[in-house]
């Protein structure tokens, strides 16, 4: 059974508690919890919403007390200096056993911001990606160690809290991991609670980048499947809004247990549920089974 989640983050105009209604009055039967989301909403949400209604949030949710809108995420993983790693594990670990307390399945890790200078904000041409991606490559190196010493001790916490940590490989220049880095994090970590969820406009955009994509390379890690579209301003929008070909996405569709929305600012329960029956309508072209893609609403 396909389960349809949205994903929801905090906003400067938006009750989030709004958000996470909107949502559910759409159909989708869960919420996953983005970046940045402050502790008085997370006590606020967690009091309203149905039990279990949460199926994951973004590692460093909810952020400390003593910060509050529009305060960023300070924190992240792949930190070069001992306090960035310290701090990594510490509110890391707050948010698995937050987790662990309400129920919640999985903690989706943020991706890195490499910090590479120059990388022009439009897409590359062949040579721009070839030129940069040799930059790239040495600042991943550096990121690596780091990064798999944080992910030990934060998997180790997730193991004692019954929390699955959550990759979803990046295919902007900037991102760490990419598809290559994410399935050495992988092997590097087998049988350890660590999952992958990729971006389906991340995995369009990469296509031409790579030769395999997440399904080739990660096979039974892969549990859900970030669902949006890119509009022709360049911002991101809900599925079938946008121009993405969907027909090439029925089958990592279909094989996907949890279909991830994420859902744009101030997006109405009316988009939403457009968006989840536009979805079930893609898988129901392809396949019959009425079965397999009955969704919970």
């Amino acid at each position: 059974m396909i389960n349809v989640v949205a994903k929801i983050r905090s906003e400067p105009m938006t009750c989030v508690v709004e958000r996470a209604r909107a949502a559910l009055d759409a159909g989708c039967a869960q919420l996953v919890l983005g970046q940045s989301f402050y502790l008085p909403e997370w006590t606020e949400l967690l009091g309203l919403v149905p039990s279990r209604a949460v199926l994951g949030v973004e590692l460093f949710v909810p952020l400390p007390r003593q910060l509050h809108p529009p305060a960023a995420c300070p924190f992240r993983l792949g930190g070069s200096s001992v306090e960035e790693k310290r701090d990594a594990i510490k509110y890391g670990t707050e948010t698995l056993q937050q987790a662990s307390r309400h129920e919640i399945q999985f903690a989706q890790l943020p991706l890195v911001d490499l910090e590479i200078e120059g990388v022009p904000p439009r897409r590359l041409t062949d040579e721009e990606y070839e030129r940069f991606s040799r930059r790239r490559t040495t600042a991943a190196e550096v990121r690596m160690d780091s990064y798999l010493s944080t992910l030990d001790s934060l998997l180790t916490q997730a193991d004692d809290h019954d929390v699955t940590l959550v990759i979803t490989p990046g295919a902007i220049l900037n991102d760490f991991p990419n598809h290559v880095e994410a399935a050495h994090i992988l092997h590097e970590f087998a049988g350890a609670p660590l999952a992958v969820w990729p971006d389906i406009v991340g995995e369009t955009r990469a296509a031409n980048r790579q030769l395999e994509s997440s399904w080739d390379l990660y096979g039974e890690a892969i549990g859900g499947i970030v669902l949006s579209e890119v509009a022709p301003s360049g911002f991101r929008c809900l599925p079938g809004t946008g121009e993405l070909d969907w027909d090439a996405w029925k089958s990592p569709l279909a094989e996907s247990a949890h279909w991830i929305i994420d859902v744009p600012p101030c997006s109405s329960v009316e988009e939403i549920a457009a968006a989840r029956e536009f979805l079930i309508g893609v898988c129901e072209e392809s396949e019959p089974d009425d079965g397999l893609f009955s969704v919970p609403g």
